[in-house]
């Protein structure tokens, strides 16, 4: 089993200490909460009538550093006779790919070349944020 480098580690802790757990204890404050509604929801012809306008809304987010993605993977690779995590699974043909490893690379090639703001490539490219052992 591989592992990280020392400095990877040190990187890895350091971003750990900088994430703020308080935000896991918000549910036990006595502080009234606002009321709940159904979502107003946007039609396809909507959306594809203002398509640059979002486009640009997003990548203005994304240059503030205010976007982020969640990878939600679940369940096994039984169906593929693997007994792990199908995100394990190797799909590659000439060298390893593993499905996890593909969408991670899809998000960043993606992030990366839809952006137009340099620093925030410039920080996309420097701080993957993903690990592998």
């Amino acid at each position: 089993m591989k592992t990280l480098s020392e400095t990877d580690q040190l990187e890895m802790v350091r971003q750990i200490d900088d994430l703020d757990f308080s935000v896991l204890s918000a549910d036990e404050t006595n502080e009234e909460r606002g009321a709940f509604a159904p979502l107003f929801a946007t039609t396809l012809p909507e959306i594809e009538a203002q398509s640059e306008k979002f486009t640009n809304i997003g990548l203005e987010a994304i240059s503030h550093g205010k976007v982020g993605a969640v990878l939600l993977a679940g369940g096994q690779g039984s169906r593929l006779g693997f007994d792990h995590p199908k995100g394990m699974f190797n799909i590659g043909v000439e060298r390893e790919l593993f499905i996890f490893e593909c969408l991670i690379n899809n998000l960043r090639t993606r992030a990366a070349s839809d952006c137009r703001y340099e620093r925030q490539a410039y920080a996309f490219r420097k701080r993957y944020y993903f690990y592998r052992s």
